[in-house]
C-alpha cells in the first residue's frame, strides 16, 4: 500500500510537470472491474458482498493502468469502510 502511495505521488508530480505519459487504448471496463473485485473479494468483511455490475462491451479509450489504479483505490476504500451490506 505504501508503494502504491509513493507511485501515485510520483505520478502526480509527473502530471504537474507534463511528463506523465499515458497510453490511450480501448479498455474493457467490465473486465478491469472484475479483476479488481477478484483481488479484493478475499479482503471483504464477513457479511459484505462485493459484486460487479457492468454492461458487456463497456469500453473506454484510456490508459488501462490508470483505470485499474483508480478502480483499485475506490474498491479498496469501499471494502475497508463497509462493515456489512454490499459493495
Amino acid at each position: 500500500r505504501a508503494l502504491q502511495l509513493v507511485s501515485s505521488l510520483l505520478d502526480l508530480s509527473r502530471l504537474e510537470t507534463g511528463a506523465l505519459e499515458l497510453s490511450a487504448q480501448p479498455v474493457d471496463l467490465a473486465a478491469v472491474a472484475r479483476s479488481v473485485a477478484e483481488r479484493y473479494r478475499p479482503r471483504t468483511a464477513p457479511g459484505v458482498e462485493l459484486t460487479v455490475r457492468a454492461p458487456a462491451g463497456a469500453t473506454a479509450l484510456a490508459d488501462p493502468a490508470r483505470v485499474e489504479s483508480v478502480l483499485d483505490g475506490l474498491v479498496a476504500n469501499a471494502v475497508a469502510f463497509t462493515a456489512a451490506g454490499a459493495v
